[in-house]
């Protein structure tokens, strides 16, 4: 679950220092339930992509392989 007192930068940071650690449970802690995520069209992984679990299989992991 999201952090409600933490800032927006505070929760950036938090999501590149998961990433960056591979550590995609406390990656998709930082993003809310109803999360929606697009990636530019032209980009390899392009689309819009829904839920913490989706935004991390569909785009985090699919880019770290």
């Amino acid at each position: 679950m999201t952090d409600s007192h933490a800032s927006p930068a505070d929760v950036v940071r938090r999501q590149y220092l998961a990433s960056a650690r591979g550590d995609f449970s406390a990656l998709r802690a930082t993003l809310a339930p109803d999360v929606e995520w697009t990636e530019m069209a032209g980009f390899p992984l392009a689309g819009t992509y829904r839920t913490p679990e989706g935004v991390t299989t569909h785009v985090m992991e699919a880019l770290g392989r």
